[in-house]
Parts: C-alpha cells; structure tokens; sequence
C-alpha cells in the first residue's frame, strides 16, 4: 500500500480526555450557548443584571468564548461568580473551569477544585466529570483512579459525553480498569450518540485497526468523518488517508488535501506532511479546488461552530 497511508498508530493512538479538541466541559452551557438565537443578547445582558442566575451563567459563557460579545474573561469570572454565589451549580462548575485554566484570573487548582466540588454536591454532571480529571491526572489532588472512575461514573450516567468516553479509554488502554475492548466500545457509542467527537474518532480508530471488532474502512471513513467535521485533527488527517488510497471511500486527491491542509492548521504537522506528498499526485486545478474547499471550511467553522455542513465528503 502506498507510503502515504501511514500507520494509524504511528501519528495516534486513543484520543484522551484531556482539555482539548473540543472537550465537552459542562454540556448544557458550552453546548446551547453556541444558538443564542432565540434569545437576543440585549435580553439575555437585561435578565442577567436582574439576578438570574441561568443568565448570568450564559452570558459569562459568552464572553468567555467570545459568542455573539467580544471575549472578556475577567467579566465572565464577574458574572460566573454571581450566579455561583447564589448555588447555581453550572456557575459553579464553570468558575472552577477559569481557575483551572487561568482565564481571567491566576491559576488555582485548589480554588478550582472547590468550585469542582461544590457543584458536584449538587450532582451537577460537568463538574463530576472534572473532578474525575483531576483525579486520574493527580491535579491539584493526590491521583486516585477509583475517585476517578466512581466522578466519572456518576457524571456519565447523567449521559455526560465527556465522562462516557473516560471509561472507555481506560477499558481501552487498561489503565485504571480491566482492558476490555467490548466494553471500550460501548462506552465510545455512549459518547458518541451525543456527537462527542473524541468517542467518534475513537470508534474509527477501533474500526480502521480491526481493534476488538472486525476491520471495516467504511465504517472508520464513516466516524473519521463526524470527528474531523468537528475540527479533530487527527480525524482529518486519518480521513485524509482513507481518501488518497480510496480505502472506505472513494480515491479523491483533492478531498484528501483539504483534510491534511485543515489537521496541519491546527497544528498537526503529520497533516503538511501529508498535504505536500499528495500535492505531488494533482495539477495546479485541483490544489486550487482543495484550498477552495479548506477555505470555505474555515469560514463555515468559524461562523456556525463547525455545524455539520462543512463538505467533508464520507461515501
């Protein structure tokens, strides 16, 4: 097989938890706040100077990320604070998040950590599944895997996408419970019933590899692609793959040289790599019809929020 399409492993292996590529921290705030459509801001700014918490926390969610209001995240820790003074867990569990992570204030992992545990009282999901983080990483926190797996459990049983894949990975791996890649699966189509792109790239992953599940390109093509639709660089650039040996979808040059030119922007360097050798198979049209095509899915992102309209082409 062509040199191109690399060893999947050699570039990734299971896409982690972490605190990137589109992590799902709190999923009602971070997840609705991206269609304020319905409500205008000059609304939601007026609800949220009367005291109510659910609007405050949805504007500092905007000015946190820069939705629909210029970015502040001094104002967003101003109004995360308001909300969560008065027990509303999300607030809560979002303040934990800025002391985190050092937005708009010092970072504070302790501080962090109670606002974490505070909404977690309260069950509140995302802060659960923080809390789970912190555990399995040794964050701010002596590391304990059974913390974490039981945060984790308790936020994924409220279907919180981001604590359904954590077990996964760990059955995946076998690191923190018994390797299990019946079980890894399940867990991903948790996630991944809620569009969650980690679990969607990791349930490619298993497909392409034949890991614990018979080799099938067409369904790897077919979750490479929910995932790079989302921005996941690595599922693009996997994807891309797929496409300059038309394996689980059509041959396609110039779909492919979009993909790896969408992971290398977002700093895959495997992606330029790649985008350079398949350049070497097209003429002047088709490079230019490909960085057409990536163009117009940064504009389409960067608009809409990486909606699913985005021309990544899956047969």
């Amino acid at each position: 097989m062509w040199a191109l399409y690399r060893k999947l492993q050699a570039v990734s292996g299971i896409m982690k938890l972490g605190r990137t590529e589109n992590t799902t921290h709190d999923p009602y705030y971070r997840e609705t706040a991206y269609n304020f459509s319905e409500m205008p801001i000059s609304d939601l700014q007026q609800k949220a100077a009367s005291g109510d918490p659910d609007a405050q926390t949805r504007l500092a969610l905007c000015y946190e990320i820069g939705e629909e209001i210029a970015q502040d995240f001094e104002e967003a820790a101003r109004l995360y604070r308001l909300a969560a003074d008065n027990g509303f867990a999300p607030a809560m569990s979002n303040l934990g998040y800025l002391f985190e992570h050092a937005l708009g204030m010092e970072a504070d992992i302790d501080e962090a950590h109670s606002w974490y545990q505070k909404a977690a009282s309260k069950n509140y999901a995302g802060a659960q599944c923080s809390l789970g983080f912190l555990y399995e990483k040794g964050l701010g926190v002596q590391a304990d895997i059974f913390k974490a797996v039981k945060f984790y459990y308790a936020a994924a049983q409220q279907d919180h996408p981001g604590a359904q894949v954590a077990p996964g990975i760990m059955h995946a791996t076998g690191e923190g419970l018994p390797r299990d890649l019946g079980k890894a699966e399940k867990w991903y189509r948790k996630a991944a019933a809620h569009n969650y792109s980690k679990a969607e790239y990791n349930l490619g992953l298993m497909y392409a590899t034949g890991a614990g599940m018979q080799k099938n390109p067409i369904e790897a093509a077919k979750w490479f692609g929910r995932a790079a639709e989302k921005g996941v660089a690595l599922a693009q650039f996997q994807l891309g793959n797929l496409y300059v040996v038309g394996t689980g979808v059509p041959q396609d040059y110039v779909t492919a040289h979009m993909l790896f030119n969408l992971a290398g922007s977002r700093g895959l360097s495997e992606g330029i790599k790649n985008r350079e050798s398949v350049a070497k198979l097209m003429n002047d049209a088709q490079i230019a019809e490909a960085q057409g095509l990536a163009r117009n899915w940064r504009a389409k992102s960067k608009r809409g929020r990486n909606s699913s309209n985005t021309n990544v082409r899956v047969a």
